[in-house]
């Protein structure tokens, strides 16, 4: 079996997530691997994982620090300034202030702010350092600028 996954956080906070949340699941899922000691108590379960990873040396992340449910509210927030941006155009101050609050209660949900996102693991970490070398490396043997977009 092969087993795939992300998550934007750390390899433990991951771990941790899944046993806490769905052991059952877990041991559902893993029922038939070799030597799987269930998903709880937590350390034979870590332990297990960490011996059967491999791993990977790039991993691409195109929001870092931001999670499905950061993107969705963004997209819903977009939509929204749009709506707003249209309105004012077209609609007298007094209008606009009514759909300005008939707005916002729409995407009240979505105005928090998602915080730091920890780096998911060292070799993210080492990936993005990998690859800010790397584009340095094509700028200069492009001669681009680093100013330049």
């Amino acid at each position: 079996m092969i087993f795939c996954s992300n998550f934007n956080g750390t390899w433990d906070q991951y771990i941790d997530a899944f046993s806490d949340g769905i052991p059952g699941g877990l041991n559902l899922f893993w029922l038939t691997a070799s030597k799987f000691p269930q998903s709880i108590p937590i350390t034979a379960f870590k332990n297990y994982i960490n011996h059967n990873s491999v791993t990977t040396d790039y991993f691409y992340n195109a929001t870092p620090g931001s999670a499905q449910r950061d993107i969705k509210t963004s997209i819903c927030l977009n939509e929204v300034i749009n709506t707003l941006a249209e309105a004012h155009a077209t609609q007298s101050p007094e209008d606009f202030a009514k759909t300005y609050c008939e707005q916002l209660t729409t995407v009240q949900d979505c105005l928090g702010d998602p915080g730091f996102g920890p780096v998911a693991s060292l070799d993210t970490e080492r990936a993005d350092l990998n690859r800010a070398s790397e584009i340095e490396r094509l700028m200069s043997r492009l001669n681009i600028k680093k100013d330049m977009k």
